[in-house]
C-alpha cells in the first residue's frame, strides 16, 4: 500500500511477486511507497534477492527509520504491530522522516494476518481505468496464449494433453497452468468438484518440476481419523501414545525434497489447520511426543471440492492458511464441461477398471452414460463401471445391464417399490453377495500357495498364513450369516462347509506340519475348487433370471 505524511487512507495494491521488475517500476515513480504484506509472505518477498534484502524483525522499541532508511535495495522487515492504527502511525511517522532526509525508495513492512486483514478492509480500492469502447476483456487462457511456453516445452504440453484430456478452453488452461506451476515451485491450491482429476493434476505438476526425482506423497485429509492425523502427517516418537511401539517418520518428512499433496484440505479441523500453517511458514515439523524440530522442504499442493471463502466467513477455515495455500490456484473443470471428450474419458476409466488397455466399452453403454447427469464426475462414473464389471463381467455387456444397474441403485436411494422391483433388487443383492464370496474363496486359494509338501514352514510363514487365513475365514463366516443372499442352498452349503474346514486347518497350523500338509492337499484344496465351481454356477443362475 502507498502512504504519505498527510495520513490518508492506504490503497489496495495486488502485485505478482514472481516478477522483479515490479519493484523496479515502483522505485522509478516519483513518490515514497511503503508496501504492507503479510508476515507469512515475507520469506517469498525475500526470494527476490537482487532487488531486496531482509532487515530482520522490528522490535517494539526500534523505530522503522533505523531499519529502513539509507539503502539502495528495497529493505524488508517483519512487523510486530498488534493493531492497524499503531502500524499506520508508525508508517506515517517514518514517511515524514524519509521526506525530511529526501530518501526515496520502496519499503516493505510485514504485518500479522489480523492486522493486515483490518487494513485491507479499510483500504481504498483504486478505480480501474476506463476501457476503450473497442476493447474486449481478455480471458486468462488468452493472455497465457500471448506468452506461450518456450519451444522445448511445447512437446511437454502435448504429452500433458494425453494425460489430462479435454478440448475446452478450461482444460487447455489447466494444462498451461500445470507448466507454470511446475516451473515456479510455489504452493498450489487445486479447486474443483469431486472426480475432476485434482489428484492427477497434482501428480503432473510434480512430474514436470525439478522435484520429479523425489517422492510424491499423497494424504487424504478427509480419510484419516482426526486423532491419528498429526501422527500420520508429522510422525511420532516411541511411547508417545498407546500403540506407538517405535519411532515413525510422518508423511511430510517422508516427502523430503519432493511434493506433499494434501487432498480434501477443506475437511481439516481448525487446530490441524494451524499446525499445517506453522509448518508451511517455518519449514519445520515436530513429531508427536518429540522435542526436536525437523527441517522440511517438501513443496505443498493442496486440493479441495469445498468453497473455502464461504468456510472462512463461517469460521470453519483459517484465512491465513487459505492465502498461504492459494499462491497459485488452479480450477479443474467438470466432466460435463467437455461433451466431445466424454467418450474418451469413459473408455479410459473402463480400461483402468478392467486392467486391459485395449478393452472398449460398447458405444451403446457410453451413449447411455452420456445421457445422464454425473455430479460426482469421473469418480462417480468409475464407481458405476466398477459395479458393472463386478456384477456382469467384461464380455457381452448390453445397455440393459447398465440401465438395470442404475435403476437398482436409484431404487435403493429412494425406497418404496412394487413386488417386481423388490425381486429385481433382491437378485442384485444376491449377485453382489455371491461375487464377494467368490473373491474371498479365491483369496484363500492364493493365501495357501506358499505351502510346499517338501519343506517345513518357518515360524514367520506360519504366523503370516494363520493371520491371512483367519481374516478370510472371518469374512466367509460373515457372508454365511445371510444365507438368503446366496440365492441357492447349494452355494450357501458349499461356503459354510469350506468355512468349517478352514477352521480345522487353522488349528493344525504350527502344531503338526505333516498333518497340515495332508489336510491342505486332501481336504482343503478340493473343497476350495468345489466351492468356486458352485458359486460360479449360482452367479450364472442369477444373471439368467435378470430382466
Amino acid at each position: 500500500m502507498a502512504g504519505d505524511p498527510s495520513g490518508g487512507k492506504p490503497s489496495r495494491l495486488e502485485l505478482e511477486w514472481g516478477a522483479g521488475d515490479t519493484l523496479t517500476k515502483l522505485k522509478g515513480d516519483d513518490e515514497r511507497v511503503v508496501l504492507v504484506v503479510r508476515n507469512v509472505d515475507v520469506d517469498r518477498v525475500c526470494q527476490l534477492q537482487a532487488e531486496v534484502f531482509y532487515r530482520g524483525k522490528k522490535e517494539e522499541e526500534v523505530a522503522l527509520t533505523r531499519l529502513l532508511l539509507g539503502h539502495d535495495r528495497v529493505p524488508v522487515v517483519s512487523g510486530s504491530y498488534k493493531a492497524p492504527g499503531r502500524l499506520m502511525q508508525g508508517i506515517q511517522a517514518f514517511l515524514s522522516r524519509a521526506a525530511s532526509q529526501n530518501d526515496r525508495n520502496v519499503y516493505i513492512v510485514g504485518a500479522d494476518d489480523d492486522v493486515f486483514e483490518a487494513l485491507w478492509d479499510d483500504a481504498e480500492v483504486e478505480p480501474a481505468p476506463t476501457p476503450s469502447p473497442a476493447a474486449r476483456p481478455m480471458a486468462l487462457d488468452e493472455l497465457l496464449n500471448e506468452t506461450p511456453p518456450p519451444a522445448q516445452l511445447q512437446e511437454t504440453l502435448a504429452l500433458l494433453e494425453q494425460r489430462f484430456t479435454g478440448t475446452t478452453k478450461e482444460h487447455r488452461l489447466v494444462r498451461q497452468m500445470v507448466l507454470r506451476a511446475a516451473d515456479l515451485d510455489v504452493t498450489v491450491l487445486l479447486v474443483g468438484d469431486t472426480g475432476t482429476g485434482k489428484s492427477l493434476v497434482a501428480r503432473l505438476i510434480h512430474e514436470n518440476s525439478v522435484r520429479r526425482g523425489q517422492p510424491f506423497v499423497e494424504i487424504n485429509c478427509a480419510a484419516i481419523s482426526p486423532e491419528l492425523f498429526e501422527s500420520e502427517l508429522f510422525g511420532h516418537m516411541k511411547g508417545a501414545f498407546t500403540g506407538a511401539v517405535s519411532d515413525k517418520p510422518g508423511l511430510w518428512e517422508i516427502a523430503s525434497r519432493g511434493t506433499l499433496f494434501l487432498d480434501e484440505v477443506g475437511d481439516l479441523r481448525l487446530d490441524h489447520q494451524g499446525k499445517i500453517l506453522h509448518a508451511l511458514h517455518a519449514r519445520i515439523i515436530r513429531r508427536v511426543g518429540g522435542t526436536k524440530d525437523i527441517p522440511v522442504n517438501a513443496r505443498v499442493i493442496a486440493a479441495t471440492n469445498r468453497h473455502l471463502l464461504s468456510m472462512i466467513r463461517s469460521g470453519q477455515f483459517r484465512s491465513d492458511l487459505y492465502f498461504r495455500l492459494r499462491q497459485l490456484p488452479i480450477p479443474t473443470p467438470a466432466v460435463g464441461a467437455d461433451p466431445g471428450n466424454f467418450s474418451h474419458v469413459v473408455q479410459r476409466a473402463w480400461q483402468r477398471v478392467t486392467g486391459d488397455p485395449g478393452r472398449q466399452l460398447p458405444e451403446g453403454l457410453v451413449a447411455e452414460l452420456r445421457s445422464r447427469r454425473w455430479p460426482g464426475n469421473i469418480r462417480e462414473i468409475k464407481s458405476v463401471l466398477v459395479n458393472l464389471q463386478a456384477l456382469f463381467g467384461m464380455d457381452n455387456l448390453r445397455v440393459e445391464h447398465l440401465r438395470e444397474l442404475l435403476r437398482f441403485y436409484e431404487q435403493a436411494l429412494a425406497p418404496g417399490s412394487d413386488a417386481g422391483q423388490d425381486l429385481t433388487r433382491h437378485r442384485f443383492e444376491c449377485l453382489g453377495h455371491l461375487r464377494r464370496a467368490e473373491e474371498v474363496v479365491h483369496a484363500c486359494k492364493v493365501a495357501l500357495r506358499p505351502i510346499d509338501e517338501e519343506s517345513r514352514m518357518d515360524a514367520a510363514s506360519r504366523e503370516s498364513l494363520r493371520m491371512s487365513l483367519g481374516c478370510l475365514r472371518d469374512d466367509l463366516d460373515n457372508l454365511c450369516r445371510q444365507p438368503a443372499l446366496f440365492h441357492g442352498k447349494a452355494a450357501y452349503d458349499a461356503a459354510d462347509q469350506l468355512g468349517q474346514k478352514l477352521g480345522y486347518f487353522l488349528r493344525l497350523v504350527g502344531k503338526d506340519d505333516r498333518e497340515t500338509q495332508r489336510h491342505w492337499r486332501m481336504e482343503l484344496t478340493p473343497e476350495i475348487e468345489r466351492t468356486l465351481a458352485v458359486v460360479f454356477q449360482e452367479v450364472q443362475n442369477v444373471m439368467d433370471r435378470m430382466p
